[in-house]
């Protein structure tokens, strides 16, 4: 019979599989600088397209793939302790989908 296993395992399983954590956790970086890298953020409005975007995270070394960033959401959100982080993060996630859909 296997050993128990606690409801919350010490080994974090919900976090992003090793191979891509680095990039996964450049999701969490580009949502750490959101609200104080304005250059940033307008590289990235003024992008014309998916390539673009890309280059303009790869250049700020934050480059991350589209389902790299959706299986960021739950994690990040869980981080969250107060309403006004929780409407931030949402804020985030909000403009990341419109750019990635324009």
């Amino acid at each position: 019979m296997p050993p128990h296993t606690p409801a919350f395992s010490p080994n974090l399983q919900w976090l992003p599989r090793r191979r891509s954590a680095m990039t996964m956790d450049n999701v969490r970086r580009l949502y750490e600088r959101f609200e104080t890298d304005k250059e940033l953020r307008k590289k990235l409005y003024m992008a014309e397209g998916k390539d673009a975007r890309e280059a303009a995270l790869r250049e700020a070394g934050l480059f991350f793939t589209d389902a790299e960033f959706d299986e960021m959401i739950d994690p990040l959100h869980v981080k969250c302790q107060t309403v006004e982080e929780a409407e931030r993060f949402f804020e985030f996630r909000n403009w990341w989908d419109m750019l990635r859909r324009s």
